[in-house]
């Protein structure tokens, strides 16, 4: 905006500039005789046409600096749209990728509470077998003692015979 103001009021300086002494001259040329006033507008006309040849050719670059800016105005929006569009898609994947690392955390957690019970079950598992064969144990040593005492008594009851025995005779 600064460039068209700039540019505006150069156009506008070289105007006034070419303008104000075209004007006296107009002003002194009426005081003077008519012939002499007619030459000086022919004299002038070729001025003139000049003038507003580098009138027209200050408008039409005045026009292009215009067309160009609102030109690389527009790129600068399509630029910054593209941006926004980027940071928009960069958004979505980090928020994608949090639920993705969330999911991926709420798994580990049920595998580990899983693991942890099968652990448990496997602990009391392992309890309850260790639990029954030690019962198994003792009943067997109970079973083995109960045999020894049968055969000790038995043993016992046959010496006691075998020594009964002989006395009769």
């Amino acid at each position: 905006m600064r460039l068209i103001g700039l540019i505006s009021t150069a156009t506008l300086s070289v105007l006034l500039g070419i303008s104000a002494p075209a004007y006296a001259q107009e002003q002194g040329e009426k005081q003077d005789h008519p012939e002499q006033q007619q030459n000086k507008q022919e004299q002038a006309k070729p001025e003139q046409q000049h003038a507003q040849q580098q009138q027209q050719r200050a408008q039409q670059r005045e026009q292009q600096n215009q067309n160009k800016q609102q030109e690389q105005h527009a790129q600068q929006q399509k630029q910054e749209q593209n941006q926004n569009k980027q940071q928009e898609q960069h958004a979505q994947q980090q928020k994608q990728e949090q639920n993705q690392n969330k999911q991926q955390e709420q798994h580990a957690q049920q595998q580990q509470k899983q693991e942890q019970k099968q652990n448990k079950q496997q602990e009391q598992h392992a309890q309850q077998q260790q639990k029954q064969e030690q019962d198994q144990n003792k009943q067997q040593e109970q079973h083995a003692q109960q045999q020894r005492q049968e055969q000790n008594t038995q043993h016992a009851q046959q010496q006691a015979r075998g020594n009964e025995q002989p006395q009769r005779t």
